[in-house]
């Protein structure tokens, strides 16, 4: 049987969202440039251009297309108890819960969890606002906290740690330290201290950008030379040793 024309070209409309999302990139596809001024035919340029993000794959960095699809809405850890367990749902809010052996779940606490992890010997993690104002430990959305994890008889319990002034993202160790995107910024954590490397807001490109979603969307690390995020039209390499940074946007055929 023959598929009409009409319904082979819907098809390749259709599909061809998804071919562009699981293309990869290297770093030859990507060109080193000047973060665009304000207001300039560049910067409106940067917003309307499609997302990317990074990682580290047989020591090399990896570029992909970044869509809101790529956010992990559940994160877990294992322990020797049991397994605990993270959701994010956004405006809808999400929990953090431990769930034993026997599959039965306890309510640690509510609000959207982003990231999950060990450090340390010792479990933590990041919560974010959801958009609707909380009375427990975040205002609005934009925000998030560090807590540890504490077990107090035989039952979890949490401790805030550090707050940020926006919506981490991603994260991952260097040396020891945690290193966290936001929206906005990338932190480096030492000893539990947090250290402000760039606020992208501060740097003044996102001064009165058309819409609010949008920043950096992962981040990956070989060293304290080579530590990269994503971000519209891009990413963005810094060298921790003198807290400088370049931009590559990608390269238009």
């Amino acid at each position: 049987m023959t598929v009409p024309k009409p319904i082979v070209i819907l098809l390749i409309l259709f599909l061809l969202p998804y071919a562009s999302q699981a293309q990869k990139y290297t770093t030859s596809d990507f060109v080193e440039t000047q973060v665009p001024k304000p207001n300039s035919e560049e910067w409106q340029q940067f917003f309307h251009g499609d997302i990317y993000k990074v990682s580290i794959r047989k020591h090399k960095l990896r570029i992909e297309y970044w869509s809101s699809l790529d956010r992990d809405s559940v994160v877990k850890v294992i322990t020797d108890r049991g397994r605990i367990v993270g959701v994010d749902n956004g405006e809808w809010g999400g929990v953090l819960k431990f769930v034993d052996d026997a599959n039965n779940e306890t309510v640690i606490k509510t609000g959207n969890i982003r990231l999950l992890f060990e450090y340390e010997k010792n479990d933590y993690f990041i919560e974010t606002g959801s958009g609707v104002f909380s009375k427990e430990d975040l205002s609005f959305s934009g925000e998030g906290t560090l807590f540890k994890l504490v077990l107090k008889d035989d039952a979890y319990d949490y401790v805030k740690v550090i707050h940020f002034d926006d919506s981490p993202e991603e994260m991952c160790m260097l040396n020891g330290d945690i290193l966290v995107v936001s929206r906005n910024c990338l932190y480096r954590i030492h000893n539990l201290q947090k250290e402000t490397i760039l606020d992208l807001h501060k740097e003044g490109i996102f001064k009165n950008a058309p819409y609010d979603d949008v920043g950096f969307t992962s981040i990956a690390v070989l060293d304290e030379q080579h530590v990269y995020a994503g971000i519209d039209g891009g990413y963005l390499q810094f060298d921790l040793t003198n807290k400088s940074y370049k931009y590559y946007k990608f390269k238009r055929q």
